[in-house]
């Protein structure tokens, strides 16, 4: 990606901000986009992360609540063992969604460099004819 340079001039290898995908402003025109142009992964992504979120405390609050509740039933190694291992999984289980839907946002990021890379050559392509 072409950038500027801290000099000021164009340098082939500085590295620019990358592009913001997607029309975050207005979700219903980038979702009604025929053409998509826009995308909305994005958000969705982010509304997705917080329900996963959410989703992972409740279920380990839940565990964490059904195993006081059940714990007259168990040793109490048992339960020192759930308590610990549960939100010790809980942990891993977030690590792995925020991996999980950033690995999709790379492959969206990918998609918006290459439009970028495709529009560069382009006009470079034009500028050159005209020389």
């Amino acid at each position: 990606m072409v950038g500027r340079s801290p000099r000021g001039g164009v340098c082939q290898f500085c590295v620019s901000a990358p592009p913001s995908p997607g029309n975050a402003g207005n979700f219903f025109t980038s979702l009604f986009d025929f053409t998509l142009k826009e995308t909305i992964t994005p958000l969705i992504i982010r509304i997705l992360y917080v329900i996963g979120v959410i989703g992972i405390a409740i279920g380990a609050l839940a565990a964490l609540i059904s195993v006081i509740q059940v714990g007259n039933y168990m040793p109490p190694e048992w339960i020192l063992l759930a308590l610990i291992s549960i939100p010790i999984g809980a942990f891993i289980v977030l690590i792995s969604l925020r991996l999980y839907l950033e690995f999709i946002m790379v492959f969206f990021n990918i998609y918006g460099r290459l439009g970028e890379m495709q529009r560069t050559l382009k006009d470079q392509q034009d500028t050159d004819k005209v020389i």
